[in-house]
């Protein structure tokens, strides 16, 4: 009879396994301790779907969420939310390119909307704040600041016809222009 001992290190390896989460889901990766640590993939009942990088149990890193109504988010991962730079995509052919905090957008982005129109700009807490430049597929363009997802402070709206309107905007409404 002939052991073959495999050295002590091997044994302290990432293996792949598979987790069901109570409740939560199927986890097919690596597993450290029990957890979800590394390179793997979940599904959860409701037909959500990651694959990505994982760091003890939570999404971390980069990966694709594939959301049960057909959106779907490529880019970086935090303590389970999007934070950090990430493409979502939206059913309706709508995506967005930029920052992301806590799952919500936050930083600078750009929005193209299934219309045509297209907004680069800032981002607070998911609605657009600060400077930002909407491009309407009419071909008239605002550029100045926002809040609360709205034209708001200083702007100015160009039109196709060469006409500039510059002002006060509230609330998506001009208030006082030149």
């Amino acid at each position: 009879m002939n052991l073959v001992f495999a050295p002590l290190w091997v044994y302290f390896l990432p293996r792949k396994d598979v987790l069901h989460f109570l409740d939560e889901g199927l986890y097919e990766g690596t597993v450290v301790d029990g957890k979800a640590h590394g390179l793997g993939r979940c599904e959860w009942p409701n037909g959500d779907i990651y694959e990505g990088l994982w760091r003890e149990g939570t999404l971390h890193g980069k990966g694709s969420l594939r959301y049960a109504d057909g959106r779907v988010y490529e880019g970086e991962f935090r303590d389970d939310f999007r934070n950090g730079f990430g493409v979502t995509t939206h059913t309706n052919g709508a995506t967005f390119r930029g920052m992301y905090c806590n799952d919500e957008r936050n930083g600078y982005g750009v929005m193209q909307y299934a219309n045509g129109n297209v907004f680069e700009g800032y981002y607070e807490d998911d609605a657009r704040k600060g400077a930002g430049t909407m491009r309407y597929c009419s071909g008239v363009v605002y550029e100045g600041e926002w809040q609360g997802d709205r034209q708001s402070g200083r702007g100015k709206m160009s039109y196709p016809s060469g006409e500039v309107v510059e002002g006060i905007w509230k609330e998506g409404k001009l208030v006082d222009w030149k």
